[in-house]
């Protein structure tokens, strides 16, 4: 009787760990070929996800790279935009040489640290017309940032810019919420990002779960 219980649990306990490692793998590998190729509209939003920032208010190095990334991309869509303006004299201004916007997508303080204002003071910003860039500071989590996009900005398509690790759970979430995303990933840098990794596999299982339950964020900001 004994026995018979012990593999009635162990049996549970595999199927669960099957399911969970079927989850994770669909939210890590559904929209991974998105990493690897650029977004076929040059003039889709550039959305940087925020992340951590340091005691003193300055950029973690994870998120200085990625707001390089992102200013970096920015200037090579905008260029390619504007070389082709004199190639398509017969349409309207605004449709041929309007640039890409680029958001700084993460808490500006309402929940953590101010993400927003610690993006700003990256120097690669500087290159970007000020007129371009959105700051979006109402958001606590990655799925926050997919749903503001879509629900406030109308955001229906988006490049994402966050670590190789991160980008998997982002690409997810925000095409599962309807914006049809593509990927840069940011350099890494110096840091050990084997626990990130770890983390973040786990974190797709809540991922998985918010997309399935129907998502909404509890967030002070006006719509």
């Amino acid at each position: 009787m004994i026995k018979r219980y012990q593999r009635f649990i162990l049996g549970v306990f595999l199927l669960l760990l099957v399911v969970l490692a079927a989850i994770i793998l669909s939210v890590r590998y559904q929209y991974r070929d998105r990493m690897f190729v650029e977004h076929p509209d040059l003039k889709a939003p550039i959305i940087v996800l925020g992340t951590r920032v340091e005691d003193d208010g300055t950029p973690s190095d994870w998120l200085q790279k990625r707001v390089v990334a992102g200013a970096e991309i920015w200037e090579k869509r905008a260029s390619e935009i504007i070389n082709t303006c004199g190639m398509q004299e017969g349409r309207p201004i605004g449709d041929r040489c309007d640039l890409p916007q680029i958001i700084l997508s993460g808490d500006n303080g309402w929940k953590r640290r101010d993400e927003i204002t610690a993006m700003r003071s990256v120097w690669a910003l500087g290159t970007v017309p000020e007129d371009v860039v959105i700051e979006d500071g109402w958001n606590a989590r990655t799925i926050d940032s997919c749903w503001r996009a879509k629900n406030v900005y109308e955001i229906d398509r988006a490049v994402l810019i966050t670590q190789k690790f991160h980008m998997p759970r982002a690409l997810y979430l925000c095409n599962k919420l309807g914006v049809d995303a593509y990927g840069v990933i940011a350099d890494d840098g110096e840091h050990n990002v084997l626990r990130s990794y770890l983390r973040d596999w786990l974190a797709s299982v809540k991922a998985w779960w918010d997309v399935t339950a129907g998502y909404t964020p509890q967030i002070p900001s006006p719509f």
